[in-house]
């Protein structure tokens, strides 16, 4: 049974739906989602899938206030991306209660041979070019490339500090 709130040391702790309060520079809250955790037979215990709501108010989020909210932007996030914020998980509202479902992602910007679309941490299946933000082609020794904003995003990594940067370019000037 998991005791809230608290800070996690691992992705042991973490589970879909753990939300947590983005504190914002111009006193509002944002909200992160738990979206997914690797499987327990990996060895990776610090990443986790996370996902910035569409939500924000003058109070930190709770089960009720966040109930609706979508997924904005989704990315692979590191546990001391939480432990920076100094916002500890506060509650879980599991995401099937929001008809929330982890978005599917190709795993690189362009194709390649055996590229795959996941949802979160499971493959899902082989993916088609077509599916690929970015296509490269090569016409007479010249790199040519194409961006084709209606296919599936690439795998996002995120650095500690992303989700509070999405936040605000997003919230921050909501008052």
């Amino acid at each position: 049974m998991i005791t809230y709130p608290f800070l996690p040391k691992s992705n042991r702790q973490l589970q879909p739906g753990q939300f947590w309060a983005i504190p914002l520079t111009n006193g509002c809250f944002a909200c992160g989602r738990v979206l997914d955790v690797p499987p327990a037979s990996t060895k990776n215990y610090r990443e986790f899938y996370a996902g910035l709501l569409d939500w924000t108010d003058s109070q930190p989020p709770c089960f009720e206030t966040i109930v609706g909210a979508q997924i904005l932007e989704h990315g692979f996030m590191h546990v001391k991306g939480i432990i920076k914020l100094g916002q500890p998980i506060i509650g879980c509202r599991p995401l099937q209660l929001d008809a929330m479902v982890v978005p599917l992602t190709v795993e690189s910007q362009s194709w390649r041979p055996n590229a795959r679309v996941f949802q979160g941490y499971v493959p899902i299946r082989n993916s088609q070019r077509e599916e690929h933000p970015l296509r490269i082609t090569i016409d007479s020794s010249t790199y040519q490339f194409q961006t084709n904003p209606t296919t599936l995003p690439a795998q996002a990594v995120w650095g500690y500090n992303v989700i509070r940067v999405l936040a605000e370019q997003h919230f921050g000037n909501a008052v």
